[in-house]
């Protein structure tokens, strides 16, 4: 993926460390107002570069100083970086058919130096961070003493404007009265409050007497009515006991005048001797039914061998 920006939002050191996490492999371009120039970046590491005329470790100590310029990062795949690499170096012609013509001299004479680049490089990132560090150290001190100094001044204001309000507010209540008024107030509303009480216990005291009053009128009225309800309990019992004395003689009377024991024993006594004669009376038509009849047994015969 194409990678462009300008060294404020991110530092040379910055996208150094970014190319190491990533591992990235391609063509770093990089314009200033003064000069341009490019660095091969392989596996997340710078292997050569040129900034001007300055070549190298010197290239990258310089595009590590520079602040108003951009950049351009294009990945590459392996094939592409060497070819890259090589078409920089010996120019775009010099790989024309034979393979064989590489000047492998001037190869190596090239590529050698590259092993001591990525210490070279990294030491003025160090740098540049420990400079980065100490100016946002710096600013950060400046920032909270005037911090510091804006808290002091708005505390300082906030203190004379509530000792101004105080005052303000003390001859405002002064002059108009406001503690009497107050006191007045207070005064009338706790006369209100033992009125009410006074009031309550008022009324709770004649509840208590109408309750009393009722009770002992209804308690007194509750006798009186059991004693009448007892009394007319008595009179209708001893009324209920004198009816039945009177009529349990009566029926006495009657009885003994129609003589009803003596009839009713007759008639038992016909009713029982009319039965034992229907029943010897039939005992003997049984008996003489049967006697008309003769049975003969017949014994079985064994014969004689």
């Amino acid at each position: 993926m194409l990678l462009t920006g300008s060294f404020r939002e991110y530092p040379f050191f910055l996208l150094l460390e970014i190319f190491l996490r990533r591992g990235e492999t391609g063509l770093l371009e990089v314009s200033s107002p003064e000069e341009s120039g490019y660095f091969y970046i392989k596996n997340g590491k710078v292997k050569d570069g040129q900034l001007g005329t300055s070549k190298g470790a010197a290239a990258v100590k310089l595009v590590g100083r520079c602040v108003d310029g951009s950049f351009r990062f294009k990945p590459l795949e392996p094939t592409d970086y060497a070819r890259v690499v090589w078409q920089r170096s010996f120019g775009p012609n010099t790989l024309a058919t034979d393979p064989t013509s590489i000047p492998v001299a001037s190869v190596r004479s090239k590529f050698g130096p590259l092993r001591s680049y990525p210490a070279a490089a990294y030491r003025p990132s160090e740098k540049a961070l420990a400079s980065l560090v100490h100016g946002m150290l710096g600013q950060s001190l400046l920032f909270l003493q005037a911090a510091y100094r804006n808290f002091e001044k708005t505390a300082l204001f906030v203190q004379r404007r509530l000792a101004v309000w105080t005052i303000v507010g003390f001859a405002f209540c002064k002059k108009a009265h406001l503690g009497t008024k107050l006191r007045t107030i207070l005064g009338r509303t706790r006369n209100m409050f033992s009125t009410v009480g006074s009031y309550r216990a008022a009324a709770c005291q004649a509840s208590a007497q109408v309750v009393a009053s009722s009770s002992e009128r209804m308690f007194r009225q509750l006798r009186l009515d059991m004693g009448t309800a007892y009394l007319g309990v008595s009179q209708g019992t001893a009324i209920l006991r004198q009816h039945t004395v009177a009529w349990t003689t009566a029926a006495f009377a009657f009885w003994k005048e129609l003589e009803v024991g003596t009839r009713l024993l007759r008639v038992t006594e016909n009713g029982f001797r009319a039965w034992q004669r229907a029943l010897r009376s039939d005992k003997q038509r049984i008996l003489n039914y049967a006697s008309g009849f003769s049975f003969e047994v017949s014994l079985p015969t064994i014969p004689k061998r």
